[in-house]
């Protein structure tokens, strides 16, 4: 079973399941010697949890009455949590919730997981907190992904770093942004329906690896992967105000004719703009919510239509998802149905599309002729669905 990050939950387990697991990992389990286990130190520990809000993740099957692991069941109920899949929820958390991620095909961990990540972020924006507990998981997750990294790049040494200078200063204005926007740690590689269906929320997937990973026509390390990310966030933010009507400024610039990059010449560092975005997101943040359940319904409207033609049209399904992921994870632009529409009238995607293809960018996992050859077809039926959908 793939598990969350560690930090972002508290496992529940029989003391001999819990310890087999990697030792090495950080997961928020009570692995203490029986000799000097108390009823207080397991209280405090479940307690802890319950201030917090964690989710507890079931790692045993229920034992019978009398055990620990039974009685922690009990007290965790008396709480209010609840059972669901293989989750203990808070009843806060588990309530049906305003925006409806249920169409997303998650397993149940995941989607619960998702679940309690959006409601704990729109509890912190309603009572003014920051998200400090989640960017203490994100912050651990990254420190696993140094270890990886430098593990990876002493097996592979010619692996290069382009994204982490790119984009490495702007993680900690990224984490400044929550509970208004969200950093999710996800296992690499991430599906494109997930990448579309969470263009919907100001929620940004971070992808996790311990190997070296696939990503923009290059192999990259485990911390080049999470920053590739990152950079794919921060843009698709900038984008986001954009469509909101803020202003917002590009890292990439021109200057004396060169193509446009992120570097800074004059300085020798890249530029960034999310300290910018720090001052409006209070109250672009709410609109994002606000315009989260419409956008949710759009990529599910979308996502039905290319279920759909998959069943009788493979080849065009898979060249419509290319470009509409070109569109809204590529290129940035929120899952919004004017947005979309109007980037479909723009054939530049396709033609962008095509070139990335002929050069490698996708790799081993790149579409072949049959369906490179329909981009424009694919395009053409977007457009309708976003017409008769949107």
């Amino acid at each position: 079973m793939l598990l969350p990050p560690a930090g972002a939950f508290k496992l529940l387990g029989r003391l001999s399941d819990l310890r087999r697991l990697d030792p090495e990992s950080r997961f928020d389990r009570l692995d203490v010697n029986p000799a000097r286990w108390t009823l207080a130190i397991n209280r405090s520990w479940l307690e802890e949890g319950i201030r917090r809000g964690h989710p507890f993740l079931i790692l045993s099957r229920r034992a019978g009455a009398g055990t620990v692991f039974e009685w922690e069941w009990r007290h965790l109920r008396l709480a209010g949590y609840r059972r669901f899949g293989r989750w203990l929820l808070h009843d806060g958390m588990s309530s049906a919730p305003t925006i409806d991620l249920g169409w997303i095909p998650l397993p149940d961990e995941h989607l619960s997981m998702l679940r309690a990540v959006v409601e704990r972020a729109r509890a912190a924006q309603a009572a003014g907190r920051d998200g400090g507990d989640w960017n203490d998981v994100i912050a651990g997750v990254l420190a696993g992904i140094e270890e990886s990294d430098a593990a990876v790049r002493s097996r592979f040494p010619g692996l290069g770093r382009s994204f982490e200078p790119k984009a490495g200063h702007e993680l900690q204005p990224f984490l400044a942004l929550s509970p208004w926007v969200l950093g999710l740690p996800f296992p690499a590689p991430v599906p494109g329906w997930l990448l579309l269906a969470l263009r919907a929320l100001p929620l940004h997937i971070l992808g996790v690896t311990r190997e070296p990973a696939w990503a923009d026509g290059r192999w990259c390390s485990p911390a080049e992967y999470f920053f590739h990310d990152l950079d794919h966030a921060r843009f698709k933010i900038r984008e986001d105000l954009l469509a909101l009507g803020y202003d917002c400024p590009d890292a990439y610039q021109s200057a004396a004719g060169e193509p446009p990059s992120t570097l800074d010449a004059s300085t020798g560092l890249h530029r960034g703009f999310l300290h910018v975005v720090r001052g409006l997101i209070r109250e672009a943040g709410a609109q994002l919510w606000r315009r989260a359940p419409e956008r949710l319904a759009l990529a599910r409207r979308v996502m039905d239509c290319l279920s759909s033609l998959r069943s009788r049209d493979q080849t065009l399904a898979d060249a419509a998802e290319l470009v509409l992921l070109e569109i809204v994870h590529e290129k940035s632009f929120p899952m919004d149905s004017a947005v979309v529409s109007r980037e479909l009238g723009n054939g530049a995607h396709v033609q962008k599309l095509r070139r990335k293809c002929a050069s490698g960018f996708y790799g081993s996992e790149g579409p072949g002729g049959e369906v490179t050859g329909r981009f424009d077809e694919a395009r053409a039926w977007l457009a309708a669905r976003m017409a008769a959908t949107g």
